[in-house]
């Protein structure tokens, strides 16, 4: 071996190999047409493996090998099968472990139909420069929709399912059908005429679309007179082409895009047996909650119905009665006692003077007269300034009595349930209740003075 020569590991000259390609723009983004050979579905990752054949100019075939990831893989509109024709764009590197380059693939297009895509990505790129894309463009679906326009093929899977779903959900929604054409040459007019036709019939929401196929059946979505139909619809449109995987103008330009028929019928159909529980559920709460409410109001009508008895002047009048009733009884009780008391006190003042007179009967007889005239005046006297006493504690009591008050000419101010004592608790227009001694008279306020009668 000679001196000082560099040996390189394999991981050192792949790793170089792998330098000079990816330094290479060509093979960064390259178009490679040819066969499908050799092709698994890894189902645990998602990833495609499979080889691209082509045959030389001597008849001999030639391979790469290709992998395409899941995050591409889940974009294909088609399954990828042995000996399909087509065209795949993707990077060539190389797998360091193996020594080996391959296309890492980031589309796939069926041979012949590469142009078709291509002028999707054109239409697609100059409607989303014209912003009819935007959402500023989009109405809303109607939450409550009864009547669904469908513009499709009246034969095909995909009106069955839209019926059935829309029947199944809301049995009472009205389906408006244009029978469309949805592939081949006149599709493109014949779904515009349904959309400008289902949009003059006022309508809820309308759903436009058909089942899957390839980008040829669905193609008239992409056209410019479906598209145009579309925006200038004032009825809220749900777009349903093809599939989940499949996408057209159509369902970038309408309200709301359905991965599929049946998807786009549950959108546009409300369930009317989620509104009836609803409304149930609603129902219970309302009762509840007028029960609680009645309930409230009730005590508080009780509350406010036992302090206004325990208020009310009539109650008062019966309990000031019993009151005066009392001090009556007490008062004749008093003037018995008082009678009583000069009764006997007369009556031991006769006994004393018994014995006296019976000892001085003939030393007195002749001031006889004047002491009896003077006893007597005595007890006149005293019987009278007991009278009086007697007179004017009555007096006193009787003044306090709310019914001489009454009586008297004053009266009890009552308006609603409030009672008035001052012109700050009524107002202009107000009914007044004034209750007198022998009855009640309802009244309205028509002028208020601020007048202290107390000041006058």
């Amino acid at each position: 071996m000679e001196e000082n020569k560099k040996i390189y590991s394999v991981l050192e000259l792949n790793t170089f190999i792998k330098r000079l390609i990816n330094s290479e723009y060509l093979l960064s983004n390259i178009y490679i047409n040819g066969e499908a050979s050799n092709v698994k579905y890894h189902n645990a990752t998602g990833h495609i493996y499979f080889t691209i054949k082509s045959k030389g100019d001597s008849g001999e075939n030639y391979a790469v090998s290709a992998v395409m990831f899941r995050s591409n893989a889940s974009n294909l509109t088609f399954r990828l099968e042995e000996g399909m024709g087509i065209i795949v764009n993707g990077r060539v590197d190389v797998y360091e472990r193996d020594g080996r380059y391959q296309i890492y693939v980031n589309s796939i297009t069926k041979e012949g139909v590469g142009d078709l895509y291509q002028k999707l990505q054109e239409l697609m790129e100059r409607y989303r420069k014209s912003g009819v894309f935007n959402d500023e463009h989009k109405k809303p679906i109607p939450k409550f929709a009864t009547r669904i326009g469908v513009c499709t093929a009246p034969d095909g899977a995909a009106f069955r399912d839209i019926e059935k779903i829309i029947k199944r959900r809301n049995p009472y929604a009205q389906i408006v059908l244009y029978p469309a054409l949805v592939q081949g040459v006149n599709a493109k007019l014949s779904i515009a005429r349904g959309i400008e036709t289902l949009d003059k019939l006022g309508l809820d929401v309308i759903i436009v679309g058909r089942g899957g196929g390839s980008i040829e059946d669905l193609w008239a979505f992409n056209e410019p007179e479906v598209a145009k139909a579309i925006f200038y619809a004032e009825t809220p449109i749900i777009s349903a082409v093809g599939h989940q995987i499949d996408y057209t103008i159509s369902d970038y330009i309408a309200d709301k895009r359905a991965a599929t028929p049946s998807e786009a019928a549950e959108i546009a159909a409300f369930d009317i047996n989620e509104i009836i529980l609803s409304l149930d559920t609603y129902k219970d709460t309302l009762l509840s909650a007028a029960r609680r409410i009645i309930n409230e109001h009730k005590n508080r009508l009780k509350s406010a119905n036992d302090m206004l008895t325990a208020l009310s002047p009539a109650k008062k009048l019966v309990q000031n009665k019993e009151k005066l009733s009392s001090f009556k009884e007490r008062i004749g009780l008093l003037l018995s006692n008082v009678l009583e008391e000069r009764k006997g006190a007369n009556n031991l003042l006769a006994d004393k003077l018994k014995y006296t007179l019976s000892g001085m009967t003939v030393q007195y007889k002749s001031r006889l007269p004047f002491i009896r005239n003077s006893l007597l005046t005595s007890i006149h006297k005293s019987i009278d300034v007991n009278k009086n006493k007697l007179k004017l504690i009555y007096n006193n009591l009787d003044a306090f009595s709310p019914v001489k008050r009454i009586s008297s000419g004053y009266g009890y101010l009552e308006s609603g349930q409030r009672r008035i004592v001052s012109v700050r608790d009524i107002n202009v227009g107000d009914n007044v209740s004034i209750y007198l001694k022998d009855g009640k008279i309802n009244t309205t306020v028509n002028n208020i003075d601020n007048v202290n009668i107390l000041d006058t």
